[in-house]
């Protein structure tokens, strides 16, 4: 792994109104133990899924959530070891719904059909996103996107519903029918 210089690793945002988290505050986060990898997954895992706040944006994963576990408790166990891998393990990422993601399912913004051998359990993440797993990162699921990637300005999705555009706090909650 690469090493990083301290200033990189000091976290500047975790105790501001900042909306997000920087890879930095999760690992200041994890080194200082104020939480670990487990509960921010847990946590995120409940806002993303199901009824989540923002399960509009995130793909059914069909039960791949439970990866997202296995690797939160891994990184966990490193953590309390003093061991982590580097700057990303235990770090929250998303992917995109067209990106092969291991025990995940592409979506790829069309409505689930078991049936088709599109929607097949991957075998094997791509190599970026193999590599940012190797680092520790842990996908928490798969951002929606609209239908093959053709989308347009809107933001309905007739196969999946509404795609959330957290920028956009104007945006109608278009359901289908």
């Amino acid at each position: 792994m690469l090493a990083f210089e301290p200033e990189l690793l000091t976290s500047k945002y975790a105790s501001s109104n900042s909306r997000y988290y920087s890879v930095s505050d999760y690992h200041e986060l994890y080194k200082s133990g104020k939480t670990t990898p487990l509960k921010v997954i847990e946590t995120l895992l409940a806002l993303t899924t199901g009824t989540g706040k923002y399960s509009d944006a995130w793909a059914d994963a069909h039960g791949a959530e439970k990866l997202a576990l296995e690797a939160a408790k891994a990184s966990t166990e490193r953590w309390a070891a003093g061991q982590p891998i580097g700057v990303l393990d235990g770090v929250p990422i998303g992917v995109k719904d067209d990106t092969d993601v291991e025990g995940y399912i592409n979506h790829t913004g069309m409505k689930y059909n078991p049936s088709l051998p599109c929607f097949e359990v991957k075998k094997e993440s791509v190599w970026p996103v193999k590599k940012l797993q190797e680092a520790g990162a842990i996908v928490l699921g798969k951002n929606k996107m609209h239908e093959i990637g053709s989308g347009t300005i809107i933001r309905f999705i007739p196969s999946n519903n509404v795609s959330r555009y957290m920028y956009a706090n104007e945006y109608a909650q278009i359901q289908a029918a």
